[in-house]
């Protein structure tokens, strides 16, 4: 104590600051740092003071104080919800949450979905969470919905399940004749055969020439037995045409079987007809019926798709089209009207 009080005595006239620190326990060492800093701020800023520069640079700051235009008093307004906000503290249990910790409480990021609608303003807080009306051509759509709907429902199931236990959906096939069996059957053959029909319509569809009906009726007279049938329905004698048919069709008195060269054409003519193989068609083959025809066909439509869309004119099109041509986008400013020179 004595030590102390002459230590104090001596640096007490002087304003001398005196700082106790310990490098070994690591304390006041940053204090007295800090100390040592201000001092020496305090230091450099008197030396610029006394020089000669700091009046010239005195004479152009100008600090205004404006003057009070009356008595009353006017301090600064602080709202009363900031004066009592206490610092944010993620450690303390009773610290306002933010959105981050709802976010955490809700299951993270990814899950969480941030609710937009407290912010709302509204002139009653019961209205944030009130369903948004649904508008459809210029009407609102729960006018037109039935607040009873399910009621009404579990009433006609109920209905239809009694109606259902007195016998009136009950199948009547057992007091059916035979005759009402037999035309059943029937009918459902004739629908069989019609779709089997139409698929083989489908499948047979190829690029064939259509006659005119000019060209089918030439095509079933073309027989002179025809004609002269045409000609007797008309009222005419036909006996003179059916001559002139028979004298001109009439083949020669001389048998084939004498004339080597005929018979040596007819076998020729036979041989070249069997060496020509019979032509199939080959869209069908591997396929065992109708409806598989028509399932490959679905198929093969569904996979040529894509290929229609893009106008491509097959699979082994791989053209690229120039995508944008020189001469429609070379010079031209989309601003304005100067979009073409």
């Amino acid at each position: 104590p004595a030590e102390r009080a002459l230590v104090e005595q001596a640096t007490a006239p002087d304003g001398i600051d005196v700082a106790q620190l310990s490098t070994y326990l690591d304390q006041g060492v940053m204090e007295t740092r800090n100390l040592a800093c201000e001092k020496l701020l305090q230091q450099r800023v008197e030396m610029k003071l006394r020089g000669q520069q700091v009046s010239g640079v005195l004479n152009k700051l100008n600090v205004a104080q404006p003057a009070a235009r009356d008595d009353v008093a006017r301090p600064a307004f602080i709202p009363a919800a900031v004066a009592t906000r206490r610092k944010y503290d993620a450690q303390d249990p009773a610290r306002r949450l933010l959105e981050r910790d709802l976010e955490a409480a809700g299951g993270g990021a990814g899950v969480y979905s941030v609710d937009l609608k407290k912010h709302y303003l509204m002139a009653d807080a019961q209205w944030k969470y009130d369903v948004i009306p649904e508008i459809m051509d210029g009407k609102n759509v729960a006018d037109f919905v039935d607040p009873d709907i399910e009621e009404k429902l579990a009433e006609l199931e109920r209905e239809d399940e009694l109606l259902a236990a007195q016998g009136l959906y009950a199948d009547d096939d057992a007091s059916d004749d035979d005759e009402d069996k037999r035309i059943r059957d029937m009918a459902r053959r004739i629908r069989a055969r019609k779709q089997i029909i139409a698929q083989e319509a489908r499948i047979s569809n190829v690029n064939r020439p259509t006659l005119t009906a000019r060209q089918k009726a030439l095509s079933s007279a073309s027989t002179p037995a025809d004609f002269v049938d045409h000609l007797r329905k008309l009222g005419l004698d036909g006996d003179q045409a059916q001559a002139t048919a028979e004298r001109i069709t009439r083949k020669r008195q001389r048998s084939e079987s004498r004339d080597p060269a005929l018979a040596l054409a007819k076998r020729s003519g036979s041989l070249a007809a069997r060496a020509v193989s019979v032509q199939r068609d080959r869209s069908q083959m591997g396929l065992k019926n109708a409806r598989h025809k028509a399932a490959s066909d679905k198929r093969r439509m569904a996979a040529l798709r894509e290929i229609y869309f893009k106008g491509k004119t097959g699979e082994s099109d791989h053209k690229i089209l120039n995508k944008m041509p020189k001469h429609l986008f070379t010079g031209k400013r989309s601003n304005g009207t100067n979009d073409r020179r």
